[in-house]
């Protein structure tokens, strides 16, 4: 029950940092996304979009990228594959705090996985629907995993279907 309340109290905070922006069009569901009710139909997405592959961060549909904006409080500042990122405790505080690792865009859907630094580098999972340019679904959650192709996302994401484990940690 405790760590019910924690983790409830935890999704609320995030939730609420995510809403600073009055003009938010994407409302972010902090209980969908973590118990993965979202998960099936965006993997299904993620295995039949005509997906196109990209290392390059400026391939981000723009419309979708200023939604990220609004739901990260650093315009969701992010590097290249290959390109310097907020990594660790000795990095430039100037430098994005995200490295791409894996880009694929379709007209309506997007996968992205990307490092975060701090006491260790993790990588972050990014499937997103959008109609329009406005995202109507989004799940995301963490793994230890180094996911650099769609091959690599599936097998993780089907593992976390089956619960095998778990892609959101809470402290």
């Amino acid at each position: 029950m405790l760590r019910f309340l924690i983790i409830s109290i935890f999704l609320l905070t995030i939730a609420n940092s995510f809403y600073s922006q009055a003009d938010n069009k994407y409302i972010l569901d902090s209980l969908t996304i973590y118990t993965n009710e979202n998960l099936e139909i965006l993997t299904s997405k993620l295995k039949s979009a005509d997906l196109k592959i990209y290392n390059d961060k400026n391939k981000i549909p723009q419309e979708v990228k200023k939604q990220l904006d609004l739901l990260t409080n650093d315009n969701f500042s992010i590097a290249n594959k290959n390109e310097n990122y907020l990594c660790c405790c000795t990095s430039q505080r100037t430098l994005p705090k995200r490295q791409l690792q894996f880009l694929a865009v379709s007209k309506d859907f997007l996968a992205m996985t990307y490092f975060t630094g701090g006491d260790g580098v993790s990588t972050h999972i990014l499937l997103i629907s959008y109609h329009n340019s406005a995202i109507n679904d989004l799940w995301t959650g963490l793994s230890f995993d180094d996911i650099k192709t769609k091959k690599q996302l599936l097998k993780v994401l089907l593992l976390a279907k089956k619960k095998e484990y778990n892609l959101h940690w809470f402290l």
